[in-house]
């Protein structure tokens, strides 16, 4: 939150939570907002999804919340290599799965047609 609640824990690192063996541990009111960096694994293919799910158990809770974020992998800059209509190295790919504001790089040796048939961009 920002700004932070009254009471709330900012945490930048595991060494700034108040742990007590492998339960972080918070008095009644107090709040705390965890932002985790996560790496994604290369062999993910872009555009599928990854799914992240936190389950939050609390002594005064009777069920457990739970929280899923589901993202679609993209990439920040991806280069145009063939002609094709669709698949790897393809304009349409090169869209499909750029992330906004993503770099879309074409260069090729010589003046090329890329055609498309296959439906709108």
């Amino acid at each position: 939150l920002d700004p932070p609640q009254p009471d709330a824990i900012l945490a930048h690192d595991a060494a700034d939570l108040p742990m007590i063996g492998s339960n972080l541990s918070l008095v009644h009111g107090q709040t705390i907002t965890l932002t985790l960096p996560v790496t994604i694994n290369l062999d993910v293919p872009w555009g599928q999804p990854i799914t992240n799910t936190v389950i939050v158990n609390s002594d005064e809770a009777l069920t457990p919340h739970q929280a899923t974020y589901i993202a679609a992998t993209c990439s920040p800059a991806l280069p145009v290599t063939n002609n094709a209509d669709d698949g790897p190295g393809s304009l349409r790919q090169a869209i499909r799965f750029g992330c906004p504001g993503a770099t879309i790089a074409v260069d090729f040796a010589q003046p090329i047609t890329i055609t498309l048939t296959s439906g709108q961009l």
